[in-house]
């Protein structure tokens, strides 16, 4: 949605800073909670994609090692599909509410 409000990135930043330095410790609260909530899930997410790359890496290997090659479509962990997101902080929660407003 383009509602015509063009701001550089500088100055988003030094808006959503601002905000974020006149918070008080209970107004932060919900946002640092959002952003301890993303890492753990992050956290759990990352140990699985790093698992199942164990996996396809070990077959791969194992492979190669025979002599075989792993066909063209066999799904990979790496692509971009599967990739596992890096978890928000608490300032970027506060970022999409000033920015937004």
């Amino acid at each position: 949605m383009d509602n015509g409000l063009r701001i550089d990135f500088k100055d988003m930043a030094r808006v959503v800073g601002e905000t974020w330095r006149t918070l008080t410790a209970r107004e932060k609260a919900p946002y640092e909670a959002d952003a301890r909530k993303e890492s753990a899930h992050y956290e759990q997410e990352r140990k699985k994609y790093e698992e199942k790359h164990k996996v396809w890496a070990d077959l791969h290997h194992k492979a190669k090692a025979s002599g075989l090659s792993l066909s063209s479509h066999a799904h990979h962990p790496f692509d971009s599909s599967s990739a596992v997101r890096q978890p928000r902080c608490a300032y970027a929660f506060i970022t999409v509410l000033t920015v937004s407003s």
